[in-house]
């Protein structure tokens, strides 16, 4: 019998694609097809139930390129031997338990696992928050003013960031902040000296980034790191800061900017959505029924220490 197969390739940022293996994973329990990846970050991360393949010439031949998949679309995958899958989000109608199922079947190798537990181990026993800033291709569009009708794919500007980093700091002391980053990272210097910092970066370079996300990093270490935290202070519309605090790891609570701030008067909500997929993390901040605006610095999120016991 021929072995039907799904591939997945580097077709874009390691978050997206573990966004979209739940759907991977929903064609194969309907279908039976192989889940085939080449992913430069295989190196660090071992996914249940997936194979380690590249895509040859040969196994295009007759094959379906899934760059979008509705409810139609998904119905007809059964007629198709191989699958070139590149879409990041699933049809509604999947259920919703392959999206955590799936981020479950997502693991650190066992060398990455101890060598983030000896990064994290600064940290022990401390409140911890995590940052997530997204730099590189999210640009800045005002200096004193973050509005998000300007462009969905923007920069937060670092006041915004600063000021809650200074709040948390204020109430808790002894906070440490684990900072994941792209873009410039000389911008954060004056970070590491202000605050009690740890960055994975500092201690395993990584030459796998895409061009856009140029990190330093690698995106699979912070990515675990980051979901250890109980509390996120994220990047609007970045899979990256959706997916370690929605789907991977236990449940964080994520604070986000409101759809407009000003550096004259920063404004801040928080979010729970746990085990919901990317779209409502997309749109949260115009959501007032999720979103909710923090009224007072006793309002903010309580940091915990660092869990490292899930992974």
């Amino acid at each position: 019998m021929t072995t039907r197969r799904l591939f997945t390739s580097d077709y874009t940022g390691l978050a997206n694609r573990l966004e979209g293996l739940s759907l991977s994973f929903a064609i194969k329990e309907k279908y039976g097809h192989e889940i085939c990846l080449d992913w430069p970050e295989l190196d660090a991360l071992a996914i249940e139930g997936t194979t380690k393949r590249r895509m040859w010439p040969w196994d295009r031949i007759g094959a379906i390129r899934l760059n979008d998949c509705d409810e139609a679309q998904f119905a007809s995958l059964g007629r198709y031997r191989t699958i070139l899958q590149r879409a990041v989000y699933s049809p509604a109608s999947l259920p919703k338990r392959h999206y955590l199922e799936t981020a479950a079947k997502i693991r650190l190798t066992r060398e990455y696992a101890g060598l983030l537990r000896e990064i994290l181990a600064k940290a022990a026993g401390r409140p911890a928050v995590g940052v997530h800033i997204r730099g590189g291709d999210f640009k800045t569009y005002d200096e004193r003013v973050y509005d998000i009708e300007r462009a969905r794919h923007q920069a937060v500007p670092m006041w915004w960031y600063e000021a809650l980093l200074r709040k948390y700091r204020a109430q808790y002391p002894d906070i440490v902040f684990l900072l994941s980053h792209s873009g410039d990272p000389a911008r954060f210097e004056r970070w590491r000296s202000e605050f009690d910092t740890i960055e994975t970066s500092s201690h395993l370079a990584h030459e796998g980034a895409r061009e856009q996300h140029l990190s330093a990093g690698h995106p699979a270490l912070d990515l675990f790191a980051l979901a250890s935290c109980s509390v996120m202070i994220a990047t609007p519309n970045s899979s990256f800061s959706h997916f370690a605090a929605n789907a991977l790891g236990p449940a964080a609570r994520v604070i986000l900017p409101p759809a407009r701030t000003t550096a004259e008067a920063p404004e801040a909500g928080v979010l729970d959505i746990h085990g919901e997929r990317l779209p409502l993390f997309v749109s949260a901040a115009t959501k007032p029924e999720i979103f909710k605006l923090i009224r007072g610095d006793m309002e903010l999120p309580k940091p915990a220490p660092l869990d490292t016991s899930w992974f």
